[in-house]
């Protein structure tokens, strides 16, 4: 595991499985390598700068580590970003609603990247992906990337350093 000055942090060669890992579950801290666990606490302590990129191969633990503090924060979402940019796409065509407590409507443009900013923690699953990237994946990247700026963001990909620095320009990886 490396941590780099544009604050990401590469996940071991070591797979992790987790056959349980599924929605509203509290997930097992035994899956998530104590290293990465540590110090996604000192990040949630404010000791180090957000958002935090996390690379490494298929299968190292870095989608249960977040699903893991996911879990322990309140209000906290996590979204594959493949679903997050199918919902922008439902936005901009008209056909994304919301409900909460009584009172619902059409999302807009606005008030999503407005509610997304409000989130606690947002997670950001398989930036980059190749066999699912797109443009419009990419702009919805760039979106999430100025909504959450200076707070709370941790994105996951199993790209390389060199691979990130293109998909996520210097502007939005370092500071």
């Amino acid at each position: 595991m490396e941590i780099t000055a544009a604050r990401t942090l590469r996940v071991g060669e070591t797979p992790v499985r987790d056959k349980e890992n599924l929605p509203r579950k509290v997930r097992a801290l035994d899956q998530v390598p104590p290293d990465l666990w540590r110090h996604l606490l000192e990040l949630c302590d404010g000791r180090h700068k957000w958002p935090l990129f996390l690379h490494g191969p298929s299968g190292t633990g870095k989608s249960c580590a977040t699903l893991c503090l996911v879990d322990r924060v309140p209000g906290a979402k996590f979204w594959h970003v493949p679903a997050l940019d199918e919902q922008v796409r439902d936005i901009k065509a008209g056909t994304a609603e919301y409900y909460d407590v009584g009172r619902g409507g059409k999302w807009t443009m606005k008030n999503w990247w407005a509610y997304i900013g409000k989130l606690p923690l947002l997670v950001l699953d398989d930036v980059g992906l190749p066999e699912v990237s797109s443009d419009t994946q990419s702009e919805t990247l760039f979106m999430a990337l100025e909504a959450r700026e200076g707070k709370p963001l941790i994105c996951t990909s199993n790209l390389n350093d060199k691979d990130i620095e293109s998909t996520c320009p210097a502007n939005h990886v370092a500071g």
